[in-house]
This record gives C-alpha cells, sequence and structure tokens, in this order.
C-alpha cells in the first residue's frame, strides 16, 4: 500500500514540473518582437527508456520526507485505536468469565427405619442380657432377722454411685442396717465394684433409668431403654436381677405404669423427702430425716451430695438408737405385702 500512494506522488510530482516549462521559437527572416531578444535555454536531452524506468524506480523507492512523515503518523494513530495488548505498566482487564452453571442436587427421599415395638424392644433384653422371669408378680421374702414387732423404716439413696457411696458403704458397715440404692445406669460404668460390696453386704439395688429423664415425657419405646437397660447393666455387675424402679423425679402416670407391667417392674417413690439436693446441708438434712421418721416410712436422700453422706455419719447411730430397724424397701414392704404387682406404685409400708 506504501509503494502504491509513493509511485502516485512522484507521477503527481513529475506531470506538475512538466507543465510549468515552455518553448518560444522563431523564424531567421521574422523580426524580434520586442527590442530585447529573450533567450530560451536548450531544453535538456530526455532521458532514455532504461534511464528513465531507473528513475522512476528510485522515485518509488525512495520516499519524500513529507509523505513519510504523513504515513507514519497515520500508522501510529492506526495502530494505538486498533492495539488491545496493554503497555508494561498497565494492568489487563480480568478475563470475563460465565458463572459456573450448578446443577441442583438430586436428593432421595430419606429412609424411614420402621419404630420397633414395645415388645421387639423387650425381646432384645430378655434373654441375651436378663434371664427370663415371670412378670406377673414380683416376690418377697422376709428376713428372719427383721422383728415385725418393732419399728422400721427404709433409707433410700438416689443418683449413686458416686464418689460417696463407699463412705456411705462404710458407715452403715460400722454402725448396722441396710440402704436401698437407686442407681443411674450410665453411672454404673467405673464402679461395678461398688455396686457388687451393695449387693454383698446385704444392701438393695434398684433402678434409677439410664439417663434420668422425665419418664412420662419418653415415648413407650424410650421408657423400656430407659428402665431394661439399667436393669441390664445391674445384673451384669451383680447378678441380682432387681425389679423395683424409683421414676426421676418421682413422675408417673397410667402410661408409664403400663410399661412398668410389661417389664415386669414396680415403681416405689417416697413419703420423706429431705430436699438434701436443695439445702446441700448436713444439719438441715439430719432434722428433715428425724422430723419425718416413723414406722413404715420411706425416706429420700441423695449419695450424689457430700453433705447427705456427712449427715448419714449421725443419722444412721441416731436411728439405731432411737430403736428404728434400717431395712430394704423390700423387707419393709414384704411385712404389708405377700408380693409386689408389677407396674403398682408403693411409697410406703
Amino acid at each position: 500500500m506504501k509503494r502504491i500512494i509513493c509511485l502516485i506522488a512522484v507521477m503527481f510530482l513529475m506531470v506538475f514540473a512538466g507543465g510549468s516549462t515552455a518553448t518560444v521559437q522563431s523564424s531567421d527572416n521574422e523580426a524580434s518582437v520586442s527590442s530585447t531578444e529573450t533567450t530560451i535555454p536548450e531544453s535538456p536531452a530526455l532521458p532514455t527508456d532504461t534511464e528513465a524506468m531507473t528513475d522512476i524506480t528510485t522515485e518509488i523507492t525512495t520516499e519524500p520526507p513529507i509523505l513519510t512523515e504523513i504515513i507514519t503518523d497515520t500508522e501510529t494513530v492506526m495502530s494505538t485505536e486498533t492495539s488491545t495488548v496493554p503497555a508494561d505498566n498497565e494492568t489487563a482487564p480480568p478475563p470475563v468469565t460465565e458463572p459456573p452453571v450448578t446443577e441442583a442436587p438430586v436428593t432421595e427421599p430419606p429412609v424411614t427405619e420402621p419404630t420397633p415395638s414395645v415388645d421387639e424392644v423387650i425381646s432384645w433384653y430378655f434373654g441375651p442380657q436378663l434371664p427370663v422371669s415371670d412378670i406377673t408378680t414380683i416376690p418377697l421374702a422376709k428376713n428372719p432377722s427383721i422383728d415385725p414387732a418393732k419399728p422400721m423404716l427404709a433409707l433410700t439413696f438416689d443418683d449413686g454411685p458416686s464418689a460417696h457411696t463407699e463412705r456411705l458403704l462404710n458407715i452403715f458397715k460400722a454402725h448396722g442396717g441396710k440402704g436401698t440404692f437407686f442407681v443411674v445406669g450410665n453411672s454404673i460404668g467405673g464402679k461395678e465394684a461398688t455396686l457388687s460390696r451393695m449387693a454383698a453386704e446385704g444392701h438393695e439395688i434398684g433402678i434409677h433409668t439410664w439417663w434420668h429423664p422425665q419418664l412420662t415425657t419418653l415415648t413407650d419405646v424410650a421408657i423400656v431403654d430407659e428402665i431394661l437397660m439399667t436393669r441390664a447393666k445391674i445384673y451384669s455387675a451383680t447378678g441380682v436381677d432387681t425389679r423395683i424402679v424409683r421414676p426421676p423425679y418421682g413422675a408417673i402416670d397410667d402410661r408409664v405404669k403400663a410399661i412398668g407391667a410389661k417389664t415386669g417392674v414396680c415403681f416405689v417413690n417416697w413419703s420423706v423427702d429431705t430436699v438434701d439436693w436443695r439445702t446441700r446441708n448436713a444439719t438441715a438434712v439430719y432434722n428433715e430425716v428425724m422430723n419425718g421418721a416413723r414406722n413404715g416410712a420411706i425416706i429420700l436422700c441423695h449419695d450424689l451430695h457430700g453433705s447427705t453422706v456427712d449427715a448419714m455419719e449421725t443419722v444412721i447411730p441416731k436411728l439405731i438408737a432411737d430403736g428404728y430397724q434400717l431395712v430394704t424397701v423390700s423387707e419393709l414392704l414384704s411385712y404389708s405385702n405377700t408380693y409386689l404387682v408389677p407396674g403398682g406404685l408403693y411409697n410406703r409400708q
């Protein structure tokens, strides 16, 4: 393109130069038009064809300075307008990225496992974990060392075994008497030896559920698990299959009683509450026990608290000194009942 423009420019210049040269001819016999004769210089000899072509080629290949500047400026402008490559000190624009196409996940409907029935859950425990027993009655055996003519009461302790339980067993061993321990299933682990000692020394062990929930708020299957899982744990640690349950917070209704009947257990609450869980004071606990002590009473305490065990240091010898026989719940109830009814509720003799 540049060479074509140069060729046109050279041709234009050549035509312009040729048109400005004039030649005047006159005969020898003609007079001069003016007094002063003008001498026209001879025209230079025309170049040959070869010389002309060489000159034109030279003219074409050698661009005039003015034209070269014009072409250079034009190319610079065109290059500036069309270039998309950034300079070294410029930042290239970020590439345009299309947002990823996200496909909605295909969710399978959840697989719902069938809920086992109460009877199915019960069958998981009896045989594999617990001995199969008659669930229509809970037999009672009288202890010949107990004198039914004298007053008797049952001291009961909930929420163990704890760090204080062994000390409480030592107090009983030192002064005499028996107690009933309603244990929480998840607290037994690591304290199996304490439960074995309870059974070996003649104390009674009862069920206080596995996690200490309010049974009336649970499903039927969950109630079965809370009772039988703890019962199986006690049996594993001691070889004794207990049949008495203390419902946490004393909460019970007809539905819980019906589950008890199906699992072959009865429920035992209390007639005297020492509220030791609230006072956490040995003197206060002592006063509550002594004020509520009477023949046939079932007294609620908690061996979870050290203050309660502190109170027993004086309570147990004092009750014995006052003529009370300290017996287990089953021993106490055996003097007013020939057997206990599964699903039944008992709170005193």
